[in-house]
């Protein structure tokens, strides 16, 4: 009885703390922010970080030999890859 009270409140808890970590990531954004700057680097300084991870990452890609994580690996680089065009503008 004791045990099941517990696990229960526990149960409770967590899921108050998730309903709070939403709500929190949702009223986060402030209005007017359309333009905010997600990283505090310029231009160049992204360009060269996001070319720098696209280089490390497909020399990790081609030195994975299980297909599943090879798959995994390109994924991530597509998405990258898709991304460093929109981060240099």
């Amino acid at each position: 009885m004791i045990r099941r009270t517990i696990v229960s409140l526990v149960a409770v808890a967590g899921l108050v703390a998730a309903a709070s970590a939403v709500i929190q990531r949702r009223g986060s954004g402030r209005l007017g922010d359309d333009h905010a700057v997600q990283w505090p680097f310029d231009a160049g300084e992204l360009r060269s970080l996001m070319s720098r991870v696209i280089t490390e990452q497909r020399e990790r890609t081609d030195a994975i030999e299980d297909p599943a994580g090879r798959a995994r690996a390109q994924s991530f680089l597509d998405y990258y890859e898709r991304r460093r065009p929109a981060a240099a503008s």
